[in-house]
């Protein structure tokens, strides 16, 4: 996976809210695989992964429906932020 940016965890956490809160950790550990797999083959093949992007959060988060950007003061935002960064900090 590239290097984590902040947009890359508002991305993640954008798609987080589309999904019902217990399904959140499971969609996470999603986003981070695909993002892994996606740099991997970016750096093997020089291109980005169809699907995954090119290794990043936000472009393996893209695939996934979306919330429009609440502001930071949103509960479930922060709560969905705060499972993107636990998540990444967990890896």
């Amino acid at each position: 996976m590239r290097p984590v940016h902040i947009t890359d965890l508002t991305h993640t956490a954008r798609a987080l809210m589309c999904v019902e809160p217990e399904e959140r950790v499971s969609l996470a550990t999603r986003i981070m695989q695909e993002a892994d797999w996606a740099d991997r083959y970016t750096k093997r093949f020089h291109k980005r992964h169809a699907v995954w992007g090119n290794g990043t959060l936000a472009a393996a988060s893209a695939q996934y429906k979306q919330s429009v950007e609440p502001t930071f003061d949103d509960r479930a935002y922060g709560q969905c932020l705060i499972t993107a960064l636990t998540m990444l900090q967990d890896r």
